[in-house]
């Protein structure tokens, strides 16, 4: 169990490299480490909905952990816990599913983190201090979420919901990543605080799989807070079990609404390529992370695989330049409405998920960064043309009869610069994409994960 108190802020780095299990910052006694009784808290709650999807999907993808695994014999000469090793090339990826932190950040990116807020170092330092302020500002939130939450019945609901689902995770996951920066348990107590009413109040979502695209894309950050507080003594295994039964019970099967209607079925002719897809498997991913959920998280990550075996999703196109063929998303690049033209727009929607979703798949020992379709497009030509369409201004050729009529294309989207700091971590990007990461930081990504510069800037590979 981690300390409700905080002696000492930052861990050592030689120390904390052994640490494989999230917790406040390292006292003289050192963490006890482990999410014990967290985990069995949620036994008998069950896993979601069906059975694997090629379950035993992973194979040569597996052994890019990035320090997800393996740290047991060095965690058991520093004195602390540590994971069970990494993922062997054979076992589907199925990298420990008890290691903490393995959402936004793996145990060695906390480390690194850690150690640049420490010295101060860039581009960690200026994001740090807006997590402190931001944090701060939290403790005073004491919203109750509504009892039952509307997705239909016009576009004033769907706005309404999405501002209760974003502004209540922001302020949990805020408090939570704040919490393991820090080892001040008043912002671990807020973050619990948060969840826990919403399990409190009992809240029920209205609109079916509508409702599972919204709280996947919005509320996904209460599942990063709740992995950031694996192991936090101030919230008991009987609490938080309260509230996995809850999430469980009304939250993933909104998802898993998504899920069923977009990807039914192995013909990936029949499967509905969109952003509610990506946010939904995200939302899905970060559950069975975060509850130690081992079926759910080969599913997922079987399911992520699908998207490299053909054109359904990931494709080329003639939408670049002058008609110049270039790397798309399938259906949401043709999207528009007579006001705007929604292509780039929707292009960022889906990805900024699917970014999040990778890394959590990379620490379980999948890599899908570096896997591409049989036509050899890769998410890394996807993201570099999104940011030339989104930031540069480049020519967006298609719907060019609406253009031509004064309809605008909708670009400069900052809702989804997790993308940026994110991609920029995992690919050598081009010169342009490097230099404007690097004057927007801190970039926003909220939802997905508001604080992308200070969990992902220019971390080492």
């Amino acid at each position: 169990m981690y300390p409700r108190t905080a002696s000492t802020l930052l861990v050592p780095i030689a120390l904390a490299l052994a640490v494989a299990v999230v917790g406040c910052v390292v006292d003289s006694g050192g963490p006890s480490g482990g999410a014990a009784g967290s985990g069995a808290a949620a036994a008998g709650a069950g896993t979601s909905g069906s059975g694997s999807f090629d379950s035993g999907a992973g194979g040569s993808e597996a052994g890019n952990t990035a320090g997800a695994g393996g740290m047991a014999g060095a965690a058991a000469a520093a004195g602390v816990a540590g994971t069970a090793g990494a993922a062997s090339a054979n076992s589907g990826g199925a990298g420990p599913v008890n290691a903490h932190p393995a959402t936004v950040f793996n145990a060695a990116e906390l480390d690194v983190i850690r150690s640049r807020v420490k010295q101060k170092q860039q581009p960690q330092w200026g994001a740090y201090q807006k997590l402190l302020a931001d944090a701060g500002g939290f403790l005073s939130f004491n919203k109750a979420p509504p009892k039952k939450i509307l997705l239909v019945g016009g576009p004033d609901n769907t706005s309404i919901a999405r501002d209760i689902f974003a502004s209540h995770s922001k302020a949990a996951y805020a408090c939570a990543l704040a919490y393991v920066l820090t080892g001040q348990a008043k912002f671990a107590d807020q973050a619990v605080a948060i969840m826990q009413k919403w399990q409190q109040v009992g809240v029920t979502l209205v609109g079916g799989s509508h409702a599972g695209l919204h709280s996947g894309s919005y509320l996904v950050a209460f599942m990063y807070a709740h992995d950031l507080l694996h192991g936090y003594s101030g919230w008991s295994g009987t609490e938080r079990g309260k509230f996995q039964k809850w999430w469980r019970a009304e939250i993933l099967p909104k998802s898993r609404l998504v899920v069923d209607e977009k990807m039914a079925g192995t013909d990936p002719k029949q499967w509905d390529a969109s952003n509610w897809l990506e946010a939904a498997l995200n939302c899905m991913l970060a559950t069975a992370v975060s509850f130690d959920d081992a079926k759910l998280r080969t599913e997922i990550i079987g399911r992520l695989q699908k998207y490299f075996i053909g054109p359904w999703r990931i494709h080329q196109a003639p939408y670049g330049p002058k008609g110049k063929v270039v790397a798309i998303v399938q259906k949401d690049v043709l999207r528009k409405k007579k006001t705007f033209i929604q292509g780039v727009m929707y292009t960022g929607y889906g990805t900024s998920s699917l970014v999040q979703a990778f890394e959590m798949a990379r620490y379980a020992g999948v890599d899908l960064w570096n896997k591409k379709t049989p036509a050899g497009v890769g998410y890394q030509a996807v993201i570099d043309q999104w940011f030339r369409w989104n930031y540069l201004n480049e020519e967006f050729h298609l719907h060019l009869k609406e253009q031509a009529a004064g309809v605008p294309v909708r670009r400069n989207w900052h809702h989804h610069d997790n993308i940026l700091e994110v991609a920029n971590n995992r690919y050598n990007m081009s010169a342009d994409f490097k230099k404007f990461v690097a004057k927007s930081r801190p970039v926003l990504g909220n939802p997905r994960d508001e604080y992308a510069t200070l969990t992902k800037g220019d971390m080492p590979l």
